[in-house]
């Protein structure tokens, strides 16, 4: 898809994994697992499926030059740094503003810089059949996972009836959305 943009949020103050991640080397500049820079990784899931040039890096002005070093396949301009973080909204903003200055009638997917997701040929497929639901409606897509364990620092999505005919993927539509509950509750959902 010509008009297909991902942007990979990639900042944070490099606390997750202390003392390895720092905020002057934070974990998306890590080879935590694989041997390549988890930045790196998730541009590589990307390949074939979006363009280097339609490929955005949204992270902290003081580490742009060390997320332009660990990916080299996309130009360096795509790689732009907040001032000062604002969290994920303003990123998404940011983000939206420049995809939209490269292509008023394009779609993009936010991912982020450090999750580790396979097998990438199913993870190709569903963001591709998101991006082509996207291009013709009006809509947002969440793409979720099944919880096999309550979990507090995740979101849940409670999801309602299929969307018929929309794409290759199964689309539901989603009832809401619960930022990381507390025990009682994620194990409230996962039972539902």
């Amino acid at each position: 898809m010509k008009n297909a943009f991902a942007v990979i949020m990639a900042g944070g103050k490099g606390e997750r994994f202390w003392p390895l991640s720092t905020s002057a080397t934070p974990k998306q500049t890590l080879s935590l697992v694989g041997g390549e820079p988890l930045i790196a990784m998730a541009v590589d899931r990307l390949k074939g499926l979006i363009r280097p040039e339609n490929i955005l890096i949204v992270t902290t002005e003081d580490i742009v030059g060390q997320i332009r070093k660990s990916v080299k396949s996309i130009p360096p301009s795509n790689v732009v740094g907040e001032p000062v973080g604002r969290d994920t909204a303003a990123a998404i903003a940011l983000a939206s503003a420049l995809v939209r200055r490269h292509s008023p009638a394009g779609v993009f997917a936010v991912l982020t810089a450090d999750h580790l997701i396979s097998p990438r040929r199913a993870f190709q497929k569903t963001l591709r059949g998101c991006l082509q639901v996207a291009a013709r409606e009006d809509v947002l897509i969440t793409i979720g996972v099944t919880p096999d364990h309550p979990a507090t620092g995740y979101g849940y999505i409670e999801v309602g009836r299929p969307v018929s005919g929309t794409s290759s993927v199964e689309l539901l539509k989603t009832v809401r959305f619960v930022e990381k509950p507390d025990l009682k509750t994620a194990k409230k959902y996962l039972a539902t």
